[in-house]
């Protein structure tokens, strides 16, 4: 009556995964929580968003550049074949270039992830100044941890459906990321 079954060791090694990650977490204590997971995503994504940024304009600005030097170029169109050869150079740098930015999405990454960046950031602030969502919670704790995690999910699940979208376009979502 008062005796334990022992537990069954799972054969299945997603089950026995679940159930071995279950054991290790541990319980995090709010400022744990804000400092290791929340303050890390709000970083995290405000870096890729910077790196995804200064890509972004590095390449458009590349991109400019060769765009306004050809029709210069081809005012000289007589002159001696390096021309020729400047201007079939600059024209697959353009096209190389294009192609990057629809591999990489530099610009939607970057927008993406300035945008979950602040939107955890503005979560942070209205938990600290126990406004908006926290105002009438006794523990409002709970209640940010759950929007946290959604926010975060949130941001994943995007991620997840760009990489199901361009495995058709024949693209690589991870580039960039």
């Amino acid at each position: 009556m008062g005796k334990k079954t022992p537990k069954k060791e799972h054969a299945n090694p997603r089950v026995l995964s679940r159930t071995i990650i279950r054991e290790e977490v541990p319980r995090l204590t709010q400022k744990e929580y804000i400092h290791e997971r929340l303050k890390d995503q709000i970083n995290w994504y405000g870096s890729k968003s910077e790196w995804n940024k200064k890509w972004y304009v590095r390449l458009k600005k590349c991109e400019l550049a060769m765009a306004a030097t050809i029709p210069v170029i081809v005012s000289f169109m007589d002159g001696p074949l390096c021309l020729k050869l400047i201007i079939a150079i600059l024209g697959a740098c353009l096209v190389g270039i294009g192609g990057l930015h629809g591999l990489q999405n530099y610009h939607e990454n970057w927008i993406e992830y300035r945008s979950t960046s602040e939107v955890l950031k503005h979560e942070l602030y209205f938990y600290q100044t126990k406004t908006g969502p926290y105002k009438d919670e006794d523990d409002p704790f709970p209640l940010l941890v759950h929007r946290t995690e959604e926010i975060i999910s949130h941001e994943n699940i995007n991620w997840n459906n760009l990489c199901g979208q361009s495995k058709k376009e024949g693209k690589s979502p991870t580039m960039g990321r």
